[in-house]
């Protein structure tokens, strides 16, 4: 064989060995590497991994300058302590006063007491028919000329002269409410007539004794109240007492 063909192929297997010991460093090196990196991304994986469902108390904490503010509670919604009035509808948030109704200003029709009161059911005694009867008022004592007022504010409907019942004044009220002051003195003040408007507590008569089937009574106010057509109890509206008072005839 040829000297120089042998010497060239040594040659030949050196730089065969030189270049596989050069790709098996690189080789090494680069896997090197690669498992540092990998190494490094594991580490930064937390220890517990994320749940699709984690609820909202489940969740950690944030770092920011909410985990600061202690003074709110979990799940609780403060209201307003003042509640006074209602939100407007306008949506302005300001609060709007809901006025209060105002409500009937009752008067006493007479000063005086009740001496018999309102039955519709169970009879009381006539003492001037001498049987017993309903009572669809309230009988009030007080002195003869005593001055009687309305109870309420309304218009005055009728004035007569009732034959059973004597001189009489009735006044709407509206809503169906009806009061009726009989057994009244025949003069009468010139400002009740018919249509008129009148006040709670405004005089439109005085106490007489013209009513011919409650005659033997003592000079009294006989008051009735009717609502939506049905006699009612005078006494579920008005405070009277059932003591006599120092009432004296004129």
């Amino acid at each position: 064989m040829n000297p120089k063909f042998r010497l060239s192929n040594k040659k030949l297997s050196v730089i065969l060995a030189v270049s596989v010991a050069s790709v098996l460093i690189i080789t090494v090196s680069v896997l090197t590497v690669a498992l540092a990196m990998r190494s490094n991304d594991d580490a930064k994986i937390p220890t517990t991994p994320p749940s699709e469902n984690v609820g909202e108390n489940d969740k950690l904490p944030d770092s920011g300058e909410n985990n600061n503010d202690t003074g709110k509670d979990n799940g609780k919604v403060e209201t307003p302590d003042d509640d006074t009035g209602k939100q407007d509808p306008g949506g302005d948030g300001q609060q709007t006063i809901v006025p209060v109704p105002d409500l009937p200003q009752w008067s006493s029709p007479v000063e005086g007491y009740v001496f018999k009161q309102h039955s519709t059911e169970t009879l009381v005694y006539s003492l001037t028919l001498g049987d017993y009867r309903v009572h669809k008022g309230i009988d009030i004592s007080a002195s003869a000329g005593s001055e009687v007022k309305a109870c309420l504010d309304g218009k005055i409907e009728n004035v007569y002269y009732d034959p059973m019942m004597g001189y009489s004044v009735s006044i709407l009220h509206g809503d169906g409410m009806i009061s009726y002051y009989k057994n009244l003195g025949e003069e009468l003040p010139e400002t009740v007539v018919e249509g008129r408007e009148v006040k709670s507590g405004e005089v439109i008569g005085y106490i007489g004794e013209s009513a011919m089937i409650e005659f033997s009574d003592e000079p009294h106010l006989h008051f009735e109240l009717e609502i939506d057509g049905k006699a009612a109890d005078p006494l579920e509206y008005l405070d009277y007492s059932e003591t006599p008072s120092e009432i004296e005839d004129e």
